[in-house]
C-alpha cells in the first residue's frame, strides 16, 4: 500500500498497514485544553523570537552521551535532533503516520519497505536529498550500533537507492510495520548530508534537512540552532532560532526555577510542579493526554518467589491503580490494566476485568504460594519524572499485604538493572509506541527483558504484529492474543497512563503536541507573541 498526502492511520500501533481511526480516548475533559494560556491569542507572532527550551544536555539514565550525530544518539536526544534533521516520516499526536522527508511509503512485504522522497528537499549545506543520501546515512548508522537502538531498527539488513528519490529497505525479520514507526519517531533513520558524512565529524558539524540548522554548542550548557529558510515547510516554523538550555533531569526543580527566573521559555513538567507554575503570573501549563506514557511494575520471573504465577497475580491485586494514578497525576491519569488504555481499539474489557484492587485476595495468593508476611526484597526505580515518588507509594501499598520492599533509586537503570540485576522488582515508565512496548519487555533480544523471558508463542504473535497486519480485525485479534498471554503470565502490572505537561511563558501559543519522556515538543505552528 502506498500513501502520499493521505494519512496512514496507525495510532501508534506499530502494526497496521491500513486501519480506521481509533475512537477518542476516555480521558478527563479537562485535558482537552491547556490549563494556561496556550490557546488562541490575537497577538501577532514575533518572527524574530528565539525560543529558549529547557533540555537535558547531559547523559540521562544511562542513555548515550550528548551527540549531534543521530547515529550515536538515542530517543533522549530527540528534542534537538528533530529540528536539526527532521524525520523521513512524521508521527502525529494520535499516532498516525504522515509524510515527512518521504512523501510516500509502501510495505512491499513484511520484510521490505519502499520510500519515495519529497521532491526538491535540500540539506542545510545546499546538497539535495536523494536516495543515495538515505542509503549512506542508514549505513552510517549500521556502523554505529547502540544497545538502546529500537528492536525493529536492529533488523535492518540493507538499503538500496532504487532511484534519485527512491529507497528500498530490506529487513532481516518480518518487522516492516514497526520499522515505519522507528523512522518516524527515533534518531535511527535520520538523514545526514553526504558532504557532512564525508568529513567524518558529524558530531561537531551536523548538517541535516530539518527546519533549524546548527550554529553553536557550549558543552553541557547551551545548544543554539538558527532557522533554515530552505526547509521544505519553513513557513510552519515561526521561531528565528532555538536555544536549548541545559536543565539537569535528575532534579526537575532546577529547570522549573530557571523558567521562573526567565532563563527558559518552555520545558517539560512533572504534575507535582503544576501548582507552582500556575501560581506565578506570566506562566502557564499545557496538558496533553498520552497513549504512550505508561507507568508499570514488573518482576524478574527467575528470582524466587516472583517465579511463581500466584505471586505475580498477588501483585496485580495488591496495587491500587487509581490511588497511584491520582497521587502522581492529580487525577488526570487513566488507570491501566493492559498495554492500551480504555477507549483504544486494542483495549479488551474481558482481560481488564481479571484484575482489581483486592488486598485480601493478594494476601491469600501469597499464602498459597508460601510467601511469609514481612517478606523482604529489593525494588528499583529510576530517578526522574516522579518515579521515585511513585515507588514510595507502591512500597507502602505492598507493605499492606505483607511485602516489605527495600527501595533502590538509580541514575543508571541499564547498568544497575539490565546488566547487574540489582533488584527483582522494577517500577518504571514506558514511553514506547505500539508493539515496542511488548518487544522491549518480552523479546528475547531486548535489553529490557533483563531476566530473559522467552515464550515462543508470544514471540510469534509479537512478530506478526510487528510485520504489519493487513486489516484492522487481524490487528485486533493479534493484540488480544498477546494481551491474554501477558495477563496469563501476570506481569507487568500496568498501573496508569499519565498526561504530559509543559510549562511555558504566557507568550507561547499554539503548542498542541508534547512528546513522551522528555523527547521534546512538536514546534510546528508554535510561536512567541510580541
Amino acid at each position: 500500500m502506498s500513501i502520499s498526502k493521505t494519512r496512514c492511520i496507525r495510532l501508534r500501533t506499530s502494526v497496521l498497514v491500513l486501519v480506521t481511526a481509533v475512537a477518542a480516548m476516555t480521558l478527563p475533559a479537562a485535558l482537552a485544553t491547556p490549563t494556561g494560556a496556550a490557546g488562541p491569542k490575537k497577538a501577532k507572532p514575533d518572527l524574530n523570537a528565539v525560543l529558549r527550551q529547557g533540555a537535558a544536555l547531559t547523559t540521562v539514565q544511562g542513555g548515550s552521551p550528548f551527540d549531534l550525530d543521530p547515529a550515536k544518539a538515542d530517543y533522549l536526544h530527540m528534542p534537538w535532533l528533530r529540528p536539526l534533521y527532521d524525520t523521513l516520516l512524521h508521527q502525529a499526536a494520535d499516532g498516525s503516520l504522515e509524510p515527512g522527508l518521504a512523501s510516500v511509503w509502501k510495505i512491499v512485504d513484511d520484510q521490505t519497505v519502499d520510500l519515495t522522497l519529497r521532491k526538491g528537499v535540500k540539506f542545510q549545506d545546499g546538497e539535495p536529498l536523494t536516495g543515495d543520501a538515505v542509503k549512506q546515512s542508514f549505513e552510517h548508522k549500521q556502523a554505529n550500533p547502540l544497545g538502546r537502538d529500537a528492536t525493529a531498527w536492529q533488523k535492518l539488513e540493507s538499503v538500496e537507492a532504487t532511484g534519485d528519490l527512491a529507497v528500498r529497505v530490506h529487513l532481516k525479520a518480518p518487522v516492516a510495520g514497526a520499522f515505519l514507526d522507528v523512522i518516524a519517531s527515533t534518531p535511527q533513520g535520520m538523514v545526514v548530508s553526504p558532504k557532512a558524512l564525508a568529513t567524518g565529524d558529524v558530531s561537531a558539524h551536523p548538517v541535516g534537512a530539518g527546519p533549524y540548522k546548527f550554529e553553536s554548542y557550549e558543552k553541557e550548557q547551551r545548544l543554539v540552532l538558527r532557522k533554515f529558510d530552505g526547509y521544505w515547510n519553513a513557513k510552519a516554523y515561526k521561531f528565528a532560532g532555538l536555544e536549548f538550555v541545559n536543565t539537569p533531569a535528575g532534579d526537575p526543580n532546577v529547570g522549573l526555577n530557571m523558567m521562573l527566573a526567565d532563563t527558559v521559555d518552555l520545558l517539560t513538567l512533572a504534575q507535582a510542579q503544576v501548582e507552582a507554575v500556575e501560581a506565578r503570573p506570566g506562566f502557564s501549563v499545557t496538558v496533553r493526554p498520552s497513549m504512550d506514557n505508561l507507568f508499570y511494575v514488573t518482576v524478574c520471573h527467575t528470582t524466587a518467589p516472583f517465579n511463581k504465577p500466584k505471586v505475580r497475580q498477588a501483585l496485580q491485586f495488591a496495587l491500587d491503580r487509581k490511588a497511584l494514578s491520582d497521587f502522581l497525576t492529580g487525577g488526570t491519569g487513566t488507570v491501566a490494566y493492559m498495554a492500551w488504555p480504555k477507549g483504544s481499539q486494542f483495549y479488551f474489557p474481558d482481560i481488564a476485568k481479571r484484575w482489581r484492587y483486592d488486598p485480601k485476595r493478594a494476601r491469600q495468593l501469597l499464602d498459597q504460594a508460601g510467601v511469609p508476611k514481612h517478606f523482604q526484597f529489593d525494588m528499583i526505580s529510576p530517578i526522574g519524572v516522579g518515579l521515585e515518588r511513585l515507588a514510595e507509594v507502591v512500597k507502602d501499598q505492598l507493605q499492606k499485604v505483607g511485602l516489605d520492599a527495600n527501595l533502590i533509586q538509580s541514575n543508571n537503570i541499564p547498568v544497575d538493572l539490565y546488566m547487574n540485576n540489582k533488584a527483582p522488582v522494577f517500577v518504571s515508565l514506558s514511553p514506547f509506541t505500539g508493539v515496542e512496548r511488548l518487544v522491549q519487555r518480552f523479546s528475547p533480544t531486548s535489553l529490557g527483558n533483563w531476566c530473559h523471558y522467552n515464550d515462543p508463542r508470544l514471540n510469534a504473535v509479537i512478530e506478526k504484529i510487528a510485520a504489519g497486519p493487513k486489516t484492522q480485525d487481524e490487528a485486533r485479534q493479534l493484540w488480544k492474543q498477546a494481551e491474554e498471554m501477558v495477563a496469563d503470565f501476570g506481569a507487568p502490572i500496568y498501573l496508569f497512563f499519565s498526561s504530559l505537561y509543559a510549562a511555558h511563558t504566557d507568550k507561547l501559543v499554539g503548542l498542541n503536541h508534547i512528546y513522551p519522556l522528555g523527547e521534546g515538543f512538536d514546534l510546528e505552528g508554535v510561536s512567541l507573541t510580541k
